[in-house]
């Protein structure tokens, strides 16, 4: 070590140790907010993950009761009250999709299926 100030060896090492203790204490200040930051953002992302996967797993856990409220809500305001026109869309009454699906295939389609309800509403 080259004595520039001529001063003891040993002062200039204890310059050195405090200049490095200062800097020592600056990063430490500099992590512990890094720390805190990261420690934000993953709390963060943990919650805008659930905002997003929540719903997800709410609808598909409640899709057939909303689906079977919704089709009884609407479907008879769609057909008129009457119980018949129903019967005569969907054999047995009873409205589930894999007998929607077979009864739109069953009338031709979708826009035959759809042209059959207007008429069936028209006719009342």
């Amino acid at each position: 070590m080259t004595n520039f100030n001529a001063a003891p060896i040993e002062e200039q090492v204890k310059n050195l140790l405090e200049q490095n203790l200062a800097y020592s204490k600056q990063i430490y200040l500099i992590s512990k907010k890094l720390k805190a930051y990261m420690l934000l953002g993953r709390i963060m992302s943990t919650i805008s993950i659930l905002f997003v996967v929540g719903p997800l797993i709410l609808g598909l856990v409640y899709w057939q009761d909303i689906m079977g409220y919704v089709t009884s809500a609407v479907m008879p305001v769609g057909l008129g009250q009457e119980q018949g026109a129903l019967n005569n869309l969907l054999p047995g009454g009873k409205i589930n999709q894999q007998d929607l699906l077979k009864a739109i295939n069953d009338q031709g389609g979708i826009f035959n299926a759809y042209k059959n309800i207007l008429d069936l509403n028209n006719q009342q």
